[in-house]
């Protein structure tokens, strides 16, 4: 049996305009049991890759492109490995991540392949991989992106959500008022932190209280954490707390844990909240000396403040208490006022004599 059979390409008749070649094909089917011959003329090009006769397909089994390999080395801006870093081909799942010495191999389709590197802390950056086959990749450090997240006891949240529970304070805000203590500076800073100074002498004790006292026999004092070392808590009979012996000029930032859950991993002893100090380190480059003074004016100064002496402030609160029954008739009337009566002030012994002359004069 003789069929007339249409070569098509790409699942369409081909078209013969443009072709390059002629050839004769001769094909035997199958049909039944036994083969039947076939005859079948028509013009493809010469690099035709798939022919389709009626159902069926002939594919050129040349195969694809190997993949290309791609090694590489990772590091820091001081030039130190980074390991753990994810190394993903751009718009696919397929990627890996760098070895103990920050060295990662990866095959990839073609040249066109994007690599996209990235790291926590670090600027993320895309590479082409081009005709190489090694890549010599720099990270470059983002501090933005290591602000966003806050650890926490045992895990790590973002700091958006930790906006209560989590204050800070940098060095440059510490600055703008001088403090002779880090306690004394933080007053006012930070919401939910009560800082009270028990002491009129320079440098004195100061009381902190992260919102509120939790504690009634016990102390109430926070833990203070500097650069990862735990400074002992101290009792309220002395003089000052451990951290006062700090200079505020060295402290880096401040931060204040007042939640149970960023106080977690500090246990029983974070019960009354938590501060963290992060003091200045050494950094390379030339060195740099900075000098700050302070000073204050003993004096009153020229225009001292004119005050009342004993007699005349006497003669004030007569005519206050009088002023009272002036305009207060009905409270007056009721004996509202009469513990005000300045009479009685005058009989304390220890302001006025048995004769009623004041011990004591304010005329300076």
């Amino acid at each position: 049996m003789n069929q007339q059979a249409t070569i098509h390409k790409n699942g369409g008749p081909l078209n013969r305009r443009g072709l390059i070649g002629t050839g004769l094909l001769s094909l035997a089917l199958l049909v039944g049991a036994g083969p039947a011959p076939v005859k079948a003329t028509a013009d493809y090009p010469a690099d035709q890759s798939a022919i389709a006769l009626g159902k069926g397909i002939v594919r050129d089994e040349t195969g694809s492109k190997a993949d290309i390999p791609v090694t590489g080395t990772v590091k820091n801006e001081q030039g130190e490995s980074v390991p753990g870093v994810s190394v993903l081909i751009k718009g696919t799942n397929t990627g890996t991540i760098t070895n103990d010495n920050g060295i990662f191999n990866l095959n990839v389709p073609s040249q066109e392949s994007v690599l996209v590197i990235s790291f926590i802390g670090f600027d993320t950056q895309e590479i082409r991989v081009g005709n190489q086959t090694t890549l010599d990749v720099r990270l470059t450090t983002n501090a933005e992106a290591l602000e966003e997240l806050v650890v926490v006891g045992y895990g790590a949240v973002k700091k958006s959500d930790l906006t209560g529970s989590v204050g800070s304070v940098k060095a440059e805000t510490l600055q703008e008022r001088p403090a002779a203590s880090l306690n004394q500076g933080l007053a006012g800073r930070i919401p939910g932190v009560q800082v009270n100074t028990t002491s009129g002498r320079p440098g004195g004790r100061t009381t902190v209280r992260i919102r509120g006292f939790s504690s009634i026999n016990s102390s109430n004092n926070p833990l203070y954490v500097v650069d990862g070392v735990i400074l002992p808590q101290g009792n309220g009979n002395q003089f000052s707390n451990a951290i006062d012996y700090i200079n505020p000029n060295d402290i880096v930032s401040v931060e204040v844990l007042k939640d149970a859950s960023s106080t977690a991993i500090y246990g029983a002893r974070g019960a009354n909240g938590v501060i963290i100090v992060t003091t200045k380190r050494g950094k390379s480059g030339d060195g740099r000396v900075t000098y700050d003074a302070d000073f204050s004016v003993p004096t009153l100064g020229p225009n001292a403040p004119e005050v009342l002496n004993a007699r005349e402030y006497l003669a004030v609160e007569d005519l206050a208490y009088r002023n009272m029954e002036k305009y207060d008739p009905v409270g007056w009337a009721a004996g509202k006022y009469t513990t005000r009566n300045p009479a009685l002030a005058r009989t304390d012994p220890r302001i006025f004599a048995a004769d009623g002359s004041p011990l004591f004069d304010t005329n300076w």
